[in-house]
């Protein structure tokens, strides 16, 4: 891309969704979700390790009667779970829900990064047609002005013509005055939301064949038919899911649970000599390789633990039995607003459909009224007064359709993004 790119209000859209902050970071909370979940599904498996240690005491610092000499080991152990209460099951689960949270997520953002710089383009095209308005208002004036001096100087017109121009004038540089300030600080929003460097700039521009229609039945019906695949009703219902899992394991917290360990290595006594005093006296030769051989062996363990009182398992329950209730309540609350938005689309449709209709009529008129407004006052039948009022009644009418067609604009992009 280079400085000054021309784009479509859906191409900035696209770049948005390609590159947009928020929606970079989704996608990386996205990967970790998912990597954390592949992590989490292997937790069935059995964990192996190394153990290792090694204690000193020699025979003159502890009664000898009290102190084996020391002690070492270097084993390779396993632990397996047999039995938790499902405990594992649910840790699984539990990931597998944020997974899919995260990924929910991120459609959410991939969508709003969209709608963010579509409404920001289409603003940004909003006010650059709106400072063209204000400049051709401007030059407008100052046809006028000919006429003005010309009247003044040959005394047909007050003075008091020409100051009252002079003040509309200025009025006219303080308008484009506040629009560049607005425009400058919309480009500079639009390229953050579209994670671009801000030295650019971009010029946007109406896309090729792009009508302004209202909706049809089909759009109607379309829109609704969808409702259900929105990601934040998608949300709402891992939030049911994340509740009734989190109350699950509540209830299991008085589950047994049984674990085996294996290890095997070597585990010996007195570390102060090479070989054992006793096992030298048992075995008189003995050297340290067969010290080692008697230090060899493998052992199997087995644990249960059970609990049997948790006085904080009933209130516990309770508490997840009204966080249940709590996401359920909102997760149909989401379903309705999703339905009441599609409604309010599709009426926001119609109504900005109606009201660039109008404004387009209003303007055309207004452009008439002050053509022979400006006629008469050349004729010297009616005063400047009416004249400047038919300009300024020409401005607004046609700022209010490029405000109308920007209202139209975005709710069909909505529209369209939606499906």
């Amino acid at each position: 891309m280079l400085f000054g790119d021309t784009l479509t209000v859906e191409e900035c859209a696209k770049l948005a969704r390609r590159q947009a902050p928020g929606l970079v970071a989704a996608t990386y909370d996205q990967r970790a979700a998912a990597l954390d979940s592949s992590a989490t599904s292997l937790n069935r498996r059995p964990g192996f390790f190394v153990s290792a240690g090694s204690a000193v005491a020699p025979e003159w610092s502890y009664d000898p009667t009290l102190t084996n000499l020391g002690e070492y080991h270097a084993q390779l152990g396993m632990d397996l779970t047999l039995a938790d209460g499902g405990r594992r099951q649910r840790a699984r689960e539990r990931s597998r829900l944020g997974a899919e949270t995260a990924r929910a997520r991120r459609r959410v953002a991939y969508r709003e990064a969209g709608l963010e710089a579509a409404a920001l383009a289409l603003r940004a095209g909003r006010l650059g047609e709106v400072g063209g308005i204000l400049r051709e208002a401007r030059d407008r004036l100052e046809g006028i002005g000919a006429l003005v001096r010309s009247g003044v100087s040959s005394g047909v017109r007050s003075p008091a013509d020409s100051i009252r121009l002079s003040l509309a004038l200025e009025d006219a540089a303080l308008a484009l005055e506040a629009v560049g300030a607005d425009e400058t600080t919309t480009q500079l929003e639009l390229l953050g939301a579209m994670g671009l460097p801000l030295e650019r700039r971009v010029f946007v521009r109406d896309a090729d064949g792009e009508v302004e229609s209202g909706p049809a039945i089909a759009d109607s019906l379309g829109l609704s038919s969808l409702v259900h695949e929105r990601p934040e009703l998608t949300l709402a219902r891992l939030q049911v899911a994340a509740a009734r899992l989190e109350a699950s394991d509540a209830g299991r917290r008085d589950a047994a649970t049984v674990e085996l360990g294996l290890d095997a290595g070597l585990a010996g006594a007195d570390v102060t000599r090479a070989v054992p005093l006793p096992f030298l006296i048992d075995h008189p030769g003995a050297t340290f390789a067969d010290r080692l051989k008697r230090d060899l062996g493998a052992s199997a363990t087995l644990r249960f633990r059970l609990p049997l009182l948790d006085r904080a398992l009933a209130p516990a329950l309770a508490s997840h039995d009204a966080a249940i209730l709590a996401a359920t309540t909102r997760s149909a609350a989401a379903e309705r607003e999703e339905q009441r938005r599609v409604l309010e689309l599709v009426a926001r449709w119609r109504s900005a459909t109606e009201r660039v209709r109008l404004a387009e009529s209003i303007a055309i008129r207004a452009e008439t009224h002050f053509l022979r407004t400006k006629s008469l006052y050349a004729g010297g039948a009616t005063t400047l007064f009416d004249v400047l009022d038919a300009l300024q009644l020409l401005r607004d009418a046609r700022v209010r359709r490029a405000e109308s067609r920007e209202d139209l604009r975005m709710v069909r992009f909505e529209a369209e993004d939606r499906r």
